[in-house]
């Protein structure tokens, strides 16, 4: 299994909605290593280390987020 490395921005209506907190959860559950931070103005950033398969859950559950967030780009 390869080892990699994700760093994403994540823009759009992401702070004030518990984004950051959801998203941890979902690294944890994922066996993820790496961490989330909120950013000026508004965005979330994440980064992340593991089995590519595990980053690719974690990017397509990052499109959606938790209930009302509404991201616009990755």
């Amino acid at each position: 299994m390869e080892v990699t490395s994700l760093r994403v921005i994540v823009l759009g209506r992401v702070q004030g909605l518990w984004y950051r907190k959801h998203t941890r959860e979902q690294v944890e559950a994922l066996g993820l290593t790496g961490g989330v931070r909120n950013k000026q103005g508004g965005s979330v950033e994440i980064e992340v280390e593991r089995p590519m398969e595990k980053i690719n859950e974690l990017a397509e559950w990052c499109r959606k987020g938790p209930p009302r967030a509404r991201p616009v780009s990755l």
